[in-house]
């Protein structure tokens, strides 16, 4: 069991725990976060990592083929093939983009067709693009925007939905994420 203490910008602490446990080639991580009353209405919950950038081969069965959010989940449930770059939406201001709502199972592969098979406990909201979510937010534009050299993977137990009602309407309620405990799990093995 590893367990994290996670602290926000503003002091808040978030809890945070991972059991890691072998399966046949490879691992299963069941995670758990506690959300705390000061944190209403964030913007996911879930775990980012990074992979060799070789690893950019990408096949998903999910929502597709364009990015889709809990609220904007148009598209078809199938099985959707492409490279990690194409993941990649060049908003004119960067932001959080080209993820997948619904996400059953997805592979990462390198051109020589090896790589990591990840299963989900339940449909996800999975993003594998090129980009870290920091140099996004950090650019100001989207020429600004560098591929990290990794292939970033993020799995979420929970994302809210589209809008602040900074310059619109707000997300409706039901796709808030409110105080609590959220628990996922998922598996990744090689071929």
């Amino acid at each position: 069991m590893i367990k994290s203490l996670w602290q926000s910008g503003t002091g808040i602490l978030i809890k945070h725990e991972q059991l890691v446990e072998a399966i046949k080639d490879g691992i299963r991580v069941s995670e758990t976060v506690q959300l705390p009353k000061d944190l209403d209405d964030v913007a996911r919950v879930g775990i980012n990592f990074e992979l060799d950038g070789e690893l950019d081969q990408l096949i998903y069965f999910g929502t597709g083929p364009f990015e889709t959010m809990p609220d904007r989940a148009i598209g078809k449930i199938a099985r959707w093939s492409s490279l990690v770059a194409d993941q990649y939406v060049g908003y004119i201001k960067p932001q959080e983009n080209g993820g997948h709502v619904g996400v059953r199972w997805f592979s990462l592969a390198n051109r020589k067709s090896h790589g990591i098979h990840f299963q989900l406990d339940r449909p996800r909201m999975v993003t594998v693009t090129p980009m870290r979510s920091t140099d996004l937010a950090d650019a100001t534009h989207d020429v600004f925007v560098k591929a990290s050299g990794n292939t970033v993977v993020t799995i979420d137990a929970i994302h809210r939905g589209v809008g602040t009602a900074s310059c619109g309407p707000d997300t409706l309620d039901k796709y808030r994420i409110k105080p609590g405990l959220y628990k996922w799990s998922w598996s990744a093995t090689s071929f």
